[in-house]
């Protein structure tokens, strides 16, 4: 189903929005977009190193919000998993750890695992009760804070150093 003027007006109000606000920290990359041809994605990728990044993506029909890390190295994703495994956490337990840090009382967030043609996921969705929620900035601050929570969780594999030192061991 095509988007009206408002919704997609909304959206890009949103990203745009969501893109500046992060653009200051060095630590995330400069946005790329990578949307839907069918308009059921929009999303902003913004890398945090060589072998990561974070994610936001809006999906109208739900309306949706899903965040997440993701990368297209399958050795970084099973060292992901063996770090959380080796720190006696579940996958939701590890996020809600970033959450936490990046200030949202959500502890035990659901996680959801998969691959696709982008790579490998760790995404944590949420749904909107309307599309115009995006403009509040209730939603605007929970994006920025799950999208910092992220980093906070997956950053330091995203970068070379990290998987060097432990080779090294």
């Amino acid at each position: 189903m095509p988007l009206s003027d408002w919704d997609a007006a909304t959206i890009e109000e949103f990203r745009t929005y969501i893109e500046s606000m992060v653009s200051g920290d060095e630590r995330y990359g400069p946005a790329q977009r990578a949307d839907a041809a069918d308009d059921s994605e929009f999303a902003s990728r913004f890398a945090l190193g060589s072998y990561g990044a974070v994610e936001m993506a809006i999906h109208p029909s739900g309306p949706q919000v899903r965040v997440g890390f993701l990368t297209t190295d399958k050795a970084r994703d099973e060292e992901i998993e063996q770090g959380i495994q080796e720190a006696g956490e579940t996958v939701s337990q590890f996020v809600g750890l970033g959450f936490h840090d990046a200030g949202l009382g959500w502890y035990d967030p659901p996680v959801e695992r998969y691959r696709d043609d982008r790579g490998f996921h760790f995404t944590t969705a949420f749904q909107l009760d309307e599309l115009d929620a995006l403009a509040t900035p209730e939603i605007r601050d929970w994006v920025l804070r799950m999208l910092e929570g992220y980093v906070i969780a997956f950053g330091t594999y995203a970068v070379d150093e990290v998987f060097e030192e432990m080779d090294e061991d």
